[in-house]
């Protein structure tokens, strides 16, 4: 993943381990392109800044276990 991409929101999952909060467990599917999907841990204070069909550009998160911590509606 690059530093910054772009896609549209396919769809919106939580899953939390057990004993740990629900909004820190927030995955988005984002479609990235025809052939390319990814699931985004998203921080909470990003939760409720996209909707199923929104595009978004996010920057990519610091490492593979790391949420998204920038998240912006295009």
């Amino acid at each position: 993943m690059t530093l910054s991409q772009t896609g549209v929101v396919v769809g919106k999952d939580f899953r939390p381990p057990e004993g740990e909060h629900l909004e820190d467990w927030c995955y988005l599917i984002v479609d990235l392109s025809d052939d390319e999907r990814v699931s985004l841990r998203v921080d909470r204070h990003q939760i409720g800044k996209a909707s199923l069909g929104d595009h978004i550009r996010f920057a990519a998160p610091a490492g593979p276990d790391a949420p998204v911590r920038r998240l912006v509606r295009i």
